[in-house]
């Protein structure tokens, strides 16, 4: 149980190696005495702590375990082998599977009361909603997620679903609203110590202030299609100065040690010194978000985005044929990841409903017209 406790502190650290390494054991204790309970959640703890370091290839086979050695009697068990098989789909499977094992593991964490765990499922099904561009679905699993874990006050769950709400809004060009939920994780994240959330919340923040300064705020709600786009006014040197600092501290935190965070820190770096006009230094960040893509193989939430910033940035560099093997890469991501759901509407949302999604479609076919 300590070994258990000890990497669960850790894990929320950001300490992945100590935590790995003290839940490895903790299985293998469990196990050892006869608890094959609670070597079954030291697994599903270990899953995740593998998960979020970006490692998809590691977590996949132990999401199949989970799935495999869940008894169909246990439903706590069963909450917990199709939370990690949801989060598996979500970052290199299909997302509407993601968006079923999610659904499922939430009524399983509702059958045994388990409102700690149906928080980590409505969580997992928000992110694959948000990801297949079911946006309304979507802010409604994240505001009941947040409503239980504000009746729960786990602070760790308050400061992840404030983030996810700030995401999900500035998607949609909702940035005052996207703007508070960020500030909101922030403070949390800085008061845990939690600094995977902090570099989350700090690259999301600078990512909204960053198009703030650009573009005068839609007004429009989750889930709304702007009638015309965002209008673009004049740049605003403070906020983006502010942008810059948060980009370089979520960079800070993160790079070397959690690699999904650094690439997402990376993307936000490039595009406000994209906004800066410094079109060097925002094409060296955006490819080296590319080189942490390419380490990784996948990024469950920001591929395509990080693709279309090397694009852009190589445009405006001159680089036109890097530029094109870019948008190629985004235009091959998107359809294999497209290719892999299964269900024909969430498939279909996917492609059309996703404003990055629709953006690589249209400058492919516009590249492939003018050739």
């Amino acid at each position: 149980e300590l070994l258990f406790l000890r990497g669960r502190v850790f894990l929320v650290r950001g300490n992945y190696d100590g935590a790995q390494e003290l839940l490895s054991r903790a299985v293998e204790a469990f196990r050892s005495v006869g608890e094959g309970e609670r070597a079954f959640e030291a697994k599903h703890t270990l899953f995740w702590t593998i998960w979020v370091q970006g490692r998809y290839g590691d977590a996949g086979p132990l999401a199949e375990q989970l799935h495999r050695e869940a008894s169909p009697a246990r439903p706590e068990h069963l909450c917990s082998a199709k939370l990690a098989s949801a989060f598996h789909n979500i970052a290199s499977g299909d997302l509407s599977a993601a968006i079923i094992l999610a659904e499922q593991a939430a009524d399983h964490a509702r059958e045994v009361s388990h409102p700690y765990r149906e928080v980590d499922a409505l969580s997992a099904l928000g992110a694959a909603q948000e990801l297949a561009g079911l946006y309304e679905p979507a802010l409604s699993s994240f505001t009941a997620a947040r409503g239980i874990a504000d009746r729960l006050k786990t602070a760790h769950h308050q400061v992840s679903l404030h983030a996810c709400l700030g995401r999900l809004h500035l998607t949609h060009g909702a940035l005052e609203e996207a703007l508070k939920h960020y500030e909101r994780a922030i403070g949390t994240a800085e008061r845990l110590g939690d600094q995977r959330s902090l570099a989350i919340a700090l690259a999301g923040h600078a990512r909204c202030l960053t198009r703030r300064a650009l573009f005068v705020q839609s007004g429009q709600g989750v889930g709304d299609e702007p009638a015309t786009g965002p209008v673009p006014r004049g740049r605003h040197p403070a906020e983006l100065a502010e942008a810059r600092e948060d980009a370089e501290r979520a960079l800070s935190l993160t790079e070397t040690r959690s690699p999904p965070e650094e690439a997402e820190a990376k993307l936000a770096l490039s595009e406000v010194l994209e906004a800066l006009g410094e079109i060097a230094a925002a094409s060296s960040a955006a490819l080296g978000a590319v080189a942490v893509l390419d380490r990784l193989g996948t990024h469950e939430q920001y591929e395509v985005e990080i693709l279309l910033a090397a694009y852009r940035t190589q445009l405006a560099a001159g680089d036109t044929d890097s530029a094109l093997q870019f948008l190629g890469r985004a235009w091959n991501s998107l359809r294999r990841r497209g290719s892999r759901i299964t269900v024909p509407a969430v498939r279909e949302s996917f492609h059309h409903n996703v404003p990055h999604n629709r953006q690589v479609q249209r400058l492919w076919r516009k590249t492939a017209h003018g050739r």
